[in-house]
């Protein structure tokens, strides 16, 4: 018998990435930005998903956590 485990989005809320300028600095901020925009057009409107065993506790979840905001603020949908 196969189980089949149910899953649980977890919402994750935009961060702007202008918020980054002070610790990255122009250049860098610029960079992510640009590197944003390529993820944008390659990805075509498509959702990247991550998927792990747990939402809450464990390094993976923590970094899902504080690293997606980012991304969902610069545009892409990730979730």
């Amino acid at each position: 018998m196969v189980q089949v485990a149910e899953l649980h989005e977890v919402p994750v809320e935009a961060i702007p990435p202008d918020r980054l300028e002070d610790v990255l600095g122009r250049a860098r901020l610029s960079s992510f930005l640009e590197a944003a925009t390529q993820v944008r057009e390659q990805i075509d409107g498509a959702t990247i998903w991550n998927v792990n065993s747990t939402a809450v506790g464990g390094g993976v979840a923590e970094m899902l956590r504080a690293l997606l905001p980012w991304a969902r603020g610069a545009g892409i949908d990730v979730r």
